[in-house]
């Protein structure tokens, strides 16, 4: 392999470019949106997209059934927050 001292000054004469690669490309990558929580919303668990369903319980526990992660808590969650 090439060391270092090889490649750094390669490198910094193409600073710039990679600077403006790296902008441009910022464009394709957006930052996904703040999760909610949600019932509708999709949710990764072990790599898999899972949708979210909230149910109101006095017992507090979850289940993933089928392609939905069932949420049941004593707690409403309020849309807005």
């Amino acid at each position: 392999g090439r060391r270092v001292e090889q490649v750094l000054p390669f490198v910094q004469k193409r600073a710039a470019w990679i600077a403006k690669q790296m902008d441009y490309f910022q464009q394709f990558h957006p930052l996904p949106e703040k999760k909610r929580f949600v019932s509708g919303e999709t949710h990764l668990f072990l790599g898999r997209q899972y949708r979210l369903k909230l149910i109101f319980s006095k017992k507090e526990s979850v289940k993933l059934i089928g392609k939905y992660l069932h949420v049941y808590s004593d707690q409403q969650k309020s849309e807005s927050t």
